[in-house]
Parts: structure tokens; C-alpha cells; sequence
């Protein structure tokens, strides 16, 4: 008898087993289905997403905006929204020409001016023009300044030479500046600054 009772006790254990493996895979399957359908999906098809939609499909027939009435047959609205926000906000930022004027319109300090020989013959107001240097062992993007009886002055600060180039500007490119001469007990120093003609 007790070897019957231990077979039932056995069954009953595995029988329960089964249904509890059986219950968790209800229970996946039920939250894996629900997933995707709470609370966005809920809120697609209430009464007030509804409602906002077919004003919105209203208003784009109106101004014969296909692509929104479209959308909106769709379910994708709020995306084509999202997107237009997007491009709209691309198409206001300056372009690199238009930071470039900014950056420019303050001029350029002269780099190098001291290392130049000499600088104290050119003291004062001058004009001159910018040429790429792209043989420039130190770097193949300088942009050098020169008087225009083609003396050497210097160059345009190596941060500043992309600003040079996204004016779009064809070189030389004419320029007018002014050097300066500050004394003091050991030495002269020089230093230069330059703006571009016509910008």
C-alpha cells in the first residue's frame, strides 16, 4: 500500500511540475504579447490621439499636404513631425561660409612676426595679400602674409586658416593690417594683426 501511495505522491509532483512550467510559458507569451501593445499602442487608438489625427488629417487636405494625410493613413505622423522638426532645424544653423565671416570680420594677429626679418621697416598701417603655403614643412594648410612689395610678414594662426578657406575666397587674397613695435629694457617685439579686403 505504501508503495502505491509513493507512485501517486510521484505523479502529483510531476503532474504539478508540469503545470507550473506550462503557466510560465502562459506567462512569457502573455507579457511578450502585451509588450508591444501598452502604453503606446494604447494611447494610439484613444479617443483623444483620434481625435488629434483627424484634425491633423483635416488641416494637411486643406493645405494639400499629401505626404502628412499619407502619414497619418499610415500611423506615422508623429514621426514625419519628429523629422520635419529635424530638417527644419538643420536648414536655420549658419552655414561654415557664414561662421567663417564672423570668425573674420575681428581679424587675424599675425603668428610668427618676430621670427621675420626686418619687421621694424614695416611699422605701421600696410597692405598685402594671404597665399596657401602648402609646401610648409610645420604644417600644409599655412596660409602666409605678405606685404605687397612681397616681403614676408608672417602667417594666419593655424586655427584660424579653415576660416580663410570656407570664405571660398580665390587666392592671394587681398588684405590690409597694422604693425606695431613695443619696447621694452631688452628687446623690440612686434607684433601684427590683418583683415581681409572686401569681405
Amino acid at each position: 500500500m505504501s508503495g502505491l501511495s509513493n507512485f501517486y505522491k510521484a505523479m502529483i509532483t510531476i503532474i504539478v511540475d508540469i503545470a507550473i512550467v506550462i503557466c510560465a510559458i502562459f506567462a512569457i507569451v502573455f507579457i511578450r504579447l502585451n509588450k508591444n501593445s501598452s502604453p503606446r499602442s494604447a494611447a494610439r487608438h484613444s479617443a483623444e490621439y483620434i481625435e488629434r489625427m483627424a484634425d491633423a488629417k483635416l488641416r494637411a487636405e486643406q493645405i494639400g499636404d499629401k505626404e502628412a494625410v499619407q502619414a497619418i493613413f499610415e500611423d506615422r505622423y508623429d514621426e514625419l513631425v519628429q523629422q520635419r522638426a529635424l530638417k527644419k532645424r538643420a536648414s536655420t544653423m549658419p552655414t561654415k561660409r557664414e561662421c567663417a565671416v564672423v570668425a573674420v570680420a575681428h581679424g587675424f594677429n599675425i603668428s610668427g612676426i618676430n621670427y621675420r626679418k626686418n619687421i621694424a621697416k614695416y611699422v605701421g598701417t600696410f597692405e598685402g595679400y594671404l597665399t596657401p603655403e602648402p609646401t610648409n614643412q610645420f604644417d600644409k594648410n599655412a596660409i602666409a602674409i605678405f606685404h605687397n612689395d612681397g616681403h614676408h610678414l608672417g602667417y594666419i594662426p593655424a586655427d584660424s586658416t579653415d576660416d580663410i578657406r570656407y570664405l571660398g575666397l580665390k587666392f592671394p587674397i587681398m588684405i590690409y593690417g597694422e604693425i606695431v613695435c613695443d619696447n621694452d629694457d631688452s628687446h623690440r617685439y612686434f607684433r601684427g594683426t590683418v583683415y581681409i579686403k572686401n569681405l
